[in-house]
């Protein structure tokens, strides 16, 4: 069954502002649906792409609906969470539409603070779901920056499958490293555990200086300078499912 909803209800949950201004923009006939100015803010609409898709508000094309995926060139200092007491969360750095969505965008899994790279955010609970499951096993690929030279024997010793992490009563899942230079390495992990990256190392008696995220599945940053967002299309989003 199609999904109807009033129209200032719909524009809050898409984050363009509380219910009482969004009625005003309304009567003053700044929805355009189908060609024709709605002014009536309880006047019920479709909720699909597809019905909307030639829906104007103020001119501009409608935001898009739920679930939304977008993606996000997180800088280092950054937190992937909607507040911090310094002010840096990586939800300042989108349009401010974004923060008042209903259901809330939040990030699909977590990046340290001091980490760099590709975050993914989402408002839809089974795609946040699909994409962190450990059953799923999508690949997660990191530039390390070490703080003493790789050994040589790290690439055998992650791709084992035996590695135990302290505190921990399961091994990891094989990884894949490939070294750069001798202080420098990209890391391929299947599952994402609590400081993953900086542990595995810090179990060989390493030390990460610096990680980068660079890929999650399918997905990578595509010249998405840092501090820039950009959606992810719907076809990506299912090859990274499938």
């Amino acid at each position: 069954m199609t999904q109807k909803l009033r129209l200032d209800r719909l524009l809050s949950n898409l984050g363009y502002g509380p219910r009482r201004q969004i009625q005003s923009h309304i009567r003053k006939g700044k929805f355009v649906f189908s060609g024709r100015a709605i002014s009536d803010p309880s006047e019920k609409v479709e909720v699909s792409k597809q019905a909307l898709e030639n829906a104007t508000y103020e001119g501009e094309p409608l935001e898009h609906l739920a679930p939304m995926v977008i993606k996000v060139h997180k800088p280092a200092g950054y937190v992937c969470a909607h507040h911090d007491e310094d002010g840096l969360s990586i939800f300042h750095l989108l349009p401010e539409r974004f923060r008042l969505r209903t259901p809330t965008l939040t990030t699909v899994g977590r990046l340290d603070k001091d980490t760099t790279g590709l975050i993914l955010c989402s408002d839809g609970g089974d795609i946040i779901h699909a994409l962190t499951h450990p059953k799923n096993h999508i690949e997660k690929e990191y530039h390390v920056t070490l703080a003493d030279p790789l050994s040589g024997e790290e690439a055998d010793i992650f791709a084992s499958g035996t590695l135990m992490l302290r505190s921990e009563d399961k091994p990891l899942l094989p990884a894949t490293l490939k070294q750069i230079d001798e202080k420098t390495c990209t890391l391929i992990l299947h599952e994402g555990r609590y400081h993953q990256v900086k542990r595995m190392f810090a179990a060989l008696g390493n030390k990460v200086e610096s990680l980068h995220r660079i890929r999650v599945g399918a997905l990578s940053l595509d010249g998405l300078e840092e501090g820039a967002w950009d959606y992810v299309r719907e076809e990506d989003l299912k090859r990274l499912l499938s």
